[in-house]
């Protein structure tokens, strides 16, 4: 590479912090990286700020590495802060605040002449001349070579779903990662959480340690997230290809499948995730207005599950009556003396019912941010449908990185596909930069964060591995009563090792 490269990403949270760190390993020196986003902390977001350890990870912690070729790099740091896995109750599935510090001490390690935080909030973005400028809040413009969009998620969650809501009734609504104000809650003050997916599992286990009153749920289907498997099974039975059928084929086949009892509703999910992208490019706009409408609620109940212990919690406490689930729409709220009052429609009925609560909290599933003003590069860069971030239409230098994505990838929020984008787009970064006299031995082992040197003694490993596996295997075929189980069970580390690594399309 040439002169040294300047890229702007706009957004600081994790899919921001991810590919900072990714092009700190790829170009070093060679690139400085220009982060704006207001947080003082770098990739903590809305997600990972939280300090109560009752929010936890609904991934595995052996599947946050932020490093695609270190796939247990998270676990080893967890081990290094003295958290060991036999020791964590919720293992696999650790709180979120332990990612967040992970994600902190890695950026920490970055060299500071290698980044800029500008600590703004990115308003316009336009560009001339091959060079992208990014206007901020505070009156300063950012210039950079090429920009990353990764804004992520909106923080805050709109209260205009509690229809007519008062301003009486207002102050007593809560935003979900509030923590300050979720502790005001009284022990016996009875709670309604809107939404009933994973944010408001979060509340529900925070409300769960400090209160003993009445917990109800409300959402239009009223449908918790699934639970995480206790054994993460592969099953041999292999789904066809799917690109190409519509939403309805698709769920008919799956549900084909499921009938056979041969093959898990779980594991159905989690082979289709790996086509989620081929499917989702391959519909046309008709066809993802249908998936939205009848099948969007049941796709994202099965993927973001929750853990086993948590859905056995959430039973416990609904057979007890503390616990209380509703699916309808909301009508009204409104103060009712000391308390306040929710009308809804109960889901397949005409008639209203009432909820009488002390708080409310939202807790529905956050909007992705699209604040972005972006009419100066139309021609470029345009907002998805269905809210959906943005989609990239021909803009040179300009790539787009975790929920931004979404439009373009749907699968494109949970850590282990953030670091999949990183890694592409830090290679697509390099053919954009790429100085045609640079060295052709260093440009592959550049992009998968490696010098020469370290990419040739991985390779030589593996190299070593394979050949001592074969020799084994051949005197296993001759002499059967010896290594029985050896060659097989390094086939199975090594796949083990391959798909942790390997890029999800």
């Amino acid at each position: 590479m040439g002169a040294k490269a300047t890229i702007a990403i706009i957004g600081g949270g994790a899919s921001g912090a991810i590919l900072l760190l990714r092009l700190n390993r790829v170009f070093g020196d060679q690139m400085l990286v220009k982060i704006v986003d207001p947080d003082e902390h770098l990739g903590w977001g809305r997600a990972y700020s939280t300090s109560d350890e009752a929010h936890l990870l609904n991934v595995s912690a052996e599947n946050m590495s932020v490093f695609d070729e270190h796939p247990l790099d998270f676990v080893d740091w967890l081990k290094a802060q003295g958290h060991e896995p036999h020791q964590i109750p919720t293992w696999p599935f650790v709180p979120r605040a332990w990612f967040g510090s992970y994600l902190s001490q890695k950026i920490a390690e970055v060299p500071t002449t290698r980044y800029q935080h500008i600590g703004a909030r990115a308003l316009s973005l336009r560009r001339k001349a091959g060079i992208w400028f990014v206007k901020t809040d505070i009156d300063h413009v950012v210039e950079a070579d090429g920009v990353v969009i990764a804004t992520g998620f909106e923080k805050t969650l709109s209260s205009t779903l509690l229809k007519t809501a008062t301003s009486t009734a207002l102050a007593w609504v809560i935003q979900p990662y509030d923590t300050k104000k979720l502790n005001e809650i009284g022990a016996s003050d009875s709670v309604v959480i809107v939404g009933t997916g994973l944010t408001a599992i979060d509340v529900y286990r925070q409300l769960r340690k400090h209160t003993a009153g009445k917990i109800h749920f409300i959402s239009r289907h009223g449908f918790l997230p699934l639970r995480h498997p206790n054994e993460n099974l592969e099953s041999e039975i292999r789904l066809p290809r799917l690109n190409g059928f519509s939403p309805i084929q698709i769920f008919q086949t799956l549900r084909a499948f499921e009938k056979t009892r041969i093959i898990s509703w779980i594991q159905i999910v989690n082979q289709v995730r790996r086509q989620s992208g081929d499917i989702w490019r391959a519909w046309s706009p008709r066809e993802r207005g249908q998936f939205f409408r009848h099948l969007k609620t049941y796709w994202e109940i099965s993927r973001h599950r929750m853990p086993s212990f948590v859905a056995d919690e959430l039973l416990q406490d609904a057979a007890n009556g503390r616990v209380q689930i509703h699916p309808g729409r909301i009508i009204s709220t409104k103060a009712a003396g000391t308390q306040i009052q929710m009308q809804f429609q109960p889901r397949g009925t005409t008639t209203a019912a009432e909820l009488l609560c002390e708080w409310i909290i939202l807790a529905t599933d956050s909007k992705i941010e699209e604040s972005l003003d972006i009419r100066q590069v139309k021609m470029a860069v345009k907002k998805s449908q269905h809210g959906l971030g943005y989609v990239n239409i021909g803009a040179g230098n300009l790539w787009l990185l975790g929920p931004s994505a979404k439009a373009s990838l749907w699968e494109s929020t949970a850590v282990p596909e953030i670091v999949s984008q990183a890694l592409v787009i830090s290679k697509q970064i390099i053919s954009a930069f790429h100085d045609q006299n640079e060295n052709i031995f260093t440009v592959h082992p550049m992009a998968v964060g490696q010098t020469y040197w370290q990419h040739l003694t991985g390779a030589l490993g593996y190299t070593l591995t394979f050949a001592k596996t074969v020799i084994i295997l051949g005197i296993h075929a001759l002499l059967p009563f010896l290594f029985a189980d050896y060659a097989s069970n390094r086939v199975r580390d090594l796949t083990r090792l391959f798909n942790k690594r390997r890029l999800k399309k």
